[in-house]
């Protein structure tokens, strides 16, 4: 029953006639065949329609899950490191610095 409540719903949405449900199943079968022969795009729009399908990549919430917390992970290791390297690096350049301020420092002592 409701496969045929379907059917009429896709029929009257895809002719856009509302007479679809004065017919009987039959009746409306032989009107489709008539109206649609050879119009292969208004024949698969029909049949999407009436047995809607899950694309295959639909992938359960578990899986999405698992991948989402997957990638978190990965984004925080690549943050943290990059902040590490940041770290290291300005430290670095602040550590040259004052290597060389008591390099002078060093050489206005000697000199004195």
């Amino acid at each position: 029953m409701a496969e045929d409540t379907a059917l009429y719903n896709c029929t009257e949405q895809l002719l856009n006639a509302s007479w679809v449900w004065q017919l009987s199943k039959s009746a409306l079968l032989e009107r489709l065949d008539m109206q649609l022969r050879g119009d292969t795009l208004k024949i698969d729009s029909l049949i999407a329609c009436v047995q809607p399908q899950t694309p295959p990549y639909s992938l359960p919430w578990f899986i999405k899950l698992f991948w989402s917390l997957l990638f978190a992970g990965m984004l925080l290791a690549a943050t943290g490191g990059n902040i590490i390297v940041m770290w290291i690096v300005l430290g670095e350049c602040h550590g040259v610095l004052v290597s060389s301020n008591s390099r002078r420092m060093w050489k206005r002592l000697a000199s004195d």
